[in-house]
């Protein structure tokens, strides 16, 4: 902690410093070696300065220079040392390797206390991000398609629409399951609760209604088939969501409402856009100002702010 927060409050001490030696400001406070917990010197508190990736060297140069002027001011470092605070300006690589090294202790203390998933412990977590993920992702959009190619050239043809629908959404779930694996676990009833509640919920009454479509097999053909507007629209999803990862969730989510609805024969365009918007500003109030959850911004507008 900072050293400090001890100073003028006699409810707090300072049990011990990591530093080679004792601070001036606490003469009588020991060091870690001193108590016999060595290679400790380096347990400090450090304050980092970002800069947007692909900034140029001369502007890292500049910032770098501007910091060294600033950790050496004989002022600076005698405002900071009357709390015991031994100023210190690390840069460069030593700096790019300190962060790592404290992420993944960090990472480490984190999944033993279960905040985060391990996927040592929990092994589905593996799948969750990645290349794993993307793998996954792949493999079971090949296998739909192959058992949808498989119904194409049987006497079923007019359910594929049906099942590559259910399959689509089974995919989904399957997806946002792994990805619930890995957000944190600060409660009982945590981040991860309510999308396993949908996705419980989900699967077996995808499954339901895909048995109910194969039996009912007979019935459904005599009343037609709609593959393409069920696979164009299945498309329209996949575009979405990956607008989402450019445009972010409000532009992407307006868009695709309006256009969805258009496509689907709803002729009332003031309507479509009335229902988009206020869809989207209930996503902003609700979702991202009262529950912050942490819906997409998309890299374009990332890349700007």
């Amino acid at each position: 902690g900072n050293p400090r927060d001890a100073l003028g409050n006699p409810d707090l001490y300072i049990a011990a410093v990591s530093s080679s030696q004792r601070l001036n400001v606490f003469p009588d406070t020991p060091t870690f070696t001193e108590l016999g917990m060595p290679d400790l010197e380096n347990e400090f508190m450090w304050r980092g300065f970002a800069l947007k990736a692909g900034t140029s060297p001369e502007i890292i140069d500049w910032y770098t220079t501007l910091f060294k002027k600033v950790t050496a001011d004989p002022d600076w470092r005698e405002f900071w040392s009357r709390g015991g605070i031994d100023v210190e300006f690390i840069g460069g690589d030593e700096f790019a390797e300190m962060v790592h090294e404290d992420v993944a202790t960090f990472e480490y203390y984190l999944k033993k206390s279960a905040i985060i998933s391990d996927p040592d412990i929990n092994g589905l977590a593996r799948f969750a991000q990645g290349y794993p993920l993307m793998g996954l992702i792949i493999g079971l959009i090949v296998i739909l398609i192959l058992f949808g190619i498989r119904i194409y050239r049987s006497n079923l043809t007019h359910i594929l629409g049906r099942v590559m629908v259910i399959g689509f959404f089974l995919i989904v779930s399957t997806v946002f399951y792994l990805q619930s694996l890995i957000f944190p676990i600060n409660s009982v009833i945590g981040a991860a609760a309510v999308p396993r509640l949908w996705i419980t919920v989900l699967i077996p009454l995808n499954l339901l209604l895909l048995v109910r479509t194969i039996k009912r097999r007979e019935e459904i053909g005599a009343s037609g088939s709609k593959v393409n507007l069920v696979l164009t629209f299945i498309g329209f999803l996949v575009v979405y969501l990956i607008a989402m990862l450019y445009i972010g969730y409000f532009i992407s989510t307006f868009i695709f409402v309006v256009g969805s609805t258009i496509y689907l024969g709803y002729d009332k365009l003031k309507i479509s856009i009335i229902v988009a918007t206020v869809w989207v500003l209930f996503s902003y109030i609700v979702f991202y100002k009262i529950l912050f959850v942490p819906l997409p911004m998309g890299a374009f507008f990332k890349g700007l702010f």
